[in-house]
């Protein structure tokens, strides 16, 4: 019977054999086992991959550090450090936890200090994310909130639906309905026009304010002939 010792390259065998089978868990507990023997960045590096195909972001990015720190030089190791560094940002803007995004942003342009075309594509990212957190801000911002509905209330077709609801032709249920229809239209507005002119929420809120203001300061001169 072939006996082979259980020495670091025997457990190292067989994580990147449970590996290939996708059975990470398994495999995770092979390298440790080979880690037991000697640390080696690679092993954390092949720990990384199992924790990174499992979707376990946090734990892949704590061993594709530990690969760098061991061997600064591991472009492997970086790379996928980076793209665990970017997809863990998103997440977290997607869940509106712009600082730890941010925080993660700054690490990857660190790891990417080297790669010059890399760092400007962060450096890209860092500015959407301000501006995603700078919307987030701005939509749950109780003040912006009341002035956008005081805002269409002034509307003239709310004025309207006002003088319907006070001659008994619309309920205050319905009046209520219309009235958050028209402020959620305004919200979506604001969204489409940030989005067309590539600016914050902010930006775009006080672009409508003004063309809506010159707006009517034009049909106030059409009604009264063009003199003030």
């Amino acid at each position: 019977m072939f006996w082979r010792e259980k020495n670091k390259a025997y457990y190292w065998e067989q994580g990147d054999a449970r590996f290939k089978a996708k059975k990470y868990e398994k495999a995770i507990k092979a390298y440790l086992r080979a880690l037991d023997f000697e640390d080696d960045y690679a092993l954390y590096f092949n720990i990384g991959n199992c924790f990174y195909n499992n979707d376990e972001l946090p734990r892949a990015i704590d061993n594709y550090e530990k690969a760098l720190k061991l061997n600064p030089k591991y472009d492997k190791a970086r790379s996928m450090l980076l793209g665990a560094y970017l997809t863990k940002s998103q997440r977290y803007c997607e869940s509106s936890e712009f600082l730890k995004a941010t925080n993660l942003l700054k690490k990857a342009l660190e790891v990417a200090s080297e790669d010059e075309n890399k760092q400007k594509d962060i450096e890209k990212l860092l500015l959407v994310v301000n501006v995603a957190q700078d919307n987030h801000k701005f939509i749950n911002e109780p003040d912006i909130r009341k002035e956008i509905r005081e805002y269409v209330l002034r509307l003239e077709s709310c004025r309207e639906l006002s003088i319907l609801r006070n001659m008994g032709r619309l309920t205050e249920d319905e009046f209520k309905r219309e009235i958050n229809y028209s402020i959620e239209f305004t919200y979506a507005a604001i969204k489409e026009h940030a989005s067309s002119y590539s600016c914050s929420f902010r930006s775009a809120w006080e672009r409508i304010k003004l063309a809506n203001a010159r707006r009517q300061e034009d049909e106030w001169v059409k009604r009264n002939g063009g003199n003030w």
